[in-house]
């Protein structure tokens, strides 16, 4: 079988999606004119999708496009919203009609990990076109953030979904997920912001697809998430749209959710007043008991959570992901951790009653690592590395930032090592500066001489301090911090250093 990414970044890959897809929209005059007049470049999920698959596959029957989503972002000031907050957080959208409807199977904001989000503001219909008007902010982050493409793709549901073809680059977009799927052809829940809409799709793509889903352990996956996540991500409700997919899937659907009509108090505040025409809301439970212990704060840390402890790993791996994730457990602090978590168990916030249920979350920095680093457990590393960056980020918070740049546990390990007998030797007052300096510009950076280091009149506090109050020459400091960490970064020592 032919190498997945050399097949997905081909010229002639590209070459053969854009003719399938310019074939079913009728011609290449009617595509090139539609693209010409919607003014996008990107076309995403199911058609272009379905198009590698039976590329890659060879089977021409998996090759099933029913719409094209083509992708236009529009600004805030062209969105129908007139409130800056609702353009984010709106409980509606407006539909092909051009009616202002609940928000159903579009509309959903989605947040990357990168911290970018992007969120479909209208969608409409022309012929097999889908045009999906979309709001894109970028991440705030200094760090480099993904692609308004690749952010367009995370949020899409199903890993069989997650590809589309930029036009204007000329290549194909996808995801990790994506590839994982190619490889298998193992159908999975990637993003589980609609529960409803997305164990209809499950069913959908499998005999579509002619693909293996462990459904169970999918709607497993669900079920948690319409627990668990709580937020602007999360579809509680379902509206005629998804209803009507629903009633003909009804059988399989009552399996894992119930739904039922919205009583006028379960409407959302924003919706009351409007239109009873256009209120037709239905809410869903899970039938499912199971659950997690866990804490989630977001839809990101549950998915993290879901994959670190609820997806079948090897023995090993899951090993490693154990003895950072319950530490404790292992060593006996059980004080260090969060065990328990009141609950409130009714609706009434003021004069309500609350319980404490078992509810496992931690502070510990390396927990938080282990939840946005996929390759953080990565590495050959023992109770004692996680128990002594815990203990050392505990003393000097103000390093966190400056370790979070590190990729392994076994990395920040070191480089903890190396800080620490600069502590040793100068004082605590180095912190001030490590905090200032980014940890992955001083691993790659070269351009700065030996002599600087070793310069005498660069090596105690009190000089240092000096020449940033008299020169401001901040820059300097930074370069000579990096030239003493770049030089001890990598020194072996077997020792623990006590703090």
């Amino acid at each position: 079988m032919q190498n997945i990414k050399d097949f997905l970044e081909s010229k002639e890959t590209y070459g053969n999606v854009l003719t399938i897809l310019k074939c079913h929209s009728g011609n290449e005059h009617t595509f090139n004119q539609m693209m010409a007049t919607i003014d996008s470049g990107f076309i995403a999920g199911g058609s272009v999708s379905n198009a590698l698959i039976s590329l890659f596959h060879g089977d021409k029957k998996q090759c099933v496009i029913n719409d094209i989503d083509v992708y236009k972002q529009v600004s805030e000031a062209q969105t129908p919203y007139d409130d800056s907050r609702n353009q984010w957080y709106p409980a509606t959208y407006v539909n092909e009609e051009g009616l202002e409807m609940y928000d159903d199977s579009y509309g959903r904001i989605f947040v990357s990990d990168s911290g970018a989000r992007m969120r479909v503001t209208k969608h409409s219909r022309r012929g097999i076109f889908n045009i999906v008007e979309y709001l894109y902010e970028p991440s705030y982050s200094r760090r480099k953030g993904k692609s308004k493409e690749t952010v367009i793709l995370e949020g899409f549901d199903l890993n069989c979904c997650k590809s589309g073809i930029d036009i204007t680059n000329e290549k194909i977009i996808y995801t990790p997920e994506f590839v994982e799927f190619l490889e298998t052809k193992k159908l999975k829940v990637t993003s589980p912001c609609a529960p409803i809409q997305s164990t209809i799709r499950l069913h959908k793509k499998m005999k579509d697809l002619d693909c293996t889903c462990d459904i169970e352990h999918e709607m497993r996956f669900l079920s948690v998430a319409l627990k668990r996540v709580h937020s602007g991500q999360m579809m509680k409700y379902v509206g005629p749209e998804t209803y009507n997919k629903y009633l003909h899937m009804k059988g399989i659907v009552d399996k894992y959710f119930t739904l039922r009509r919205a009583e006028p108090n379960e409407i959302p505040h924003s919706l009351r007043g409007k239109d009873e025409r256009h209120l037709m809301l239905w809410v869903y439970e899970p039938v499912m008991k199971f659950d997690i212990l866990e804490n989630v704060n977001s839809l990101n840390s549950f998915k993290r959570i879901w994959d670190l402890l609820y997806t079948v790993k090897n023995g090993e791996e899951q090993d490693k992901i154990n003895k950072i994730f319950y530490k404790n457990i292992y060593l006996g602090k059980m004080d260090e951790d969060i065990w328990f978590k009141s609950i409130n168990i009714n609706d009434d916030w003021l004069g309500g009653t609350s319980e404490m249920k078992p509810s496992y979350d931690s502070d510990r920095f390396t927990y938080s690592m282990l939840l946005i680093k996929n390759n953080y457990h990565k590495c050959d590393f023992d109770l004692k590395h996680v128990d002594f960056i815990d203990t050392f980020t505990s003393h000097y918070p103000e390093i966190k930032m400056f370790l979070k740049s590190c990729e392994t546990i076994i990395e920040q390990y070191e480089l903890i090592r190396v800080i620490n007998s600069i502590r040793i030797k100068e004082g605590d007052w180095v912190f001030s500066f490590l905090g200032n300096l980014q940890y992955s510009n001083f691993v790659r950076d070269k351009m700065f001489g030996y002599e600087i280091l070793i310069n005498p009149k660069l090596k105690t506090k009190e000089n240092i301090s000096n020449i940033i109050i008299k020169e401001k020459k901040f820059r300097d400091v930074n370069r000579v911090m990096r030239m003493y960490l770049n030089k001890h970064q990598f020194v072996k020592r077997n020792d623990i250093y006590s703090f």
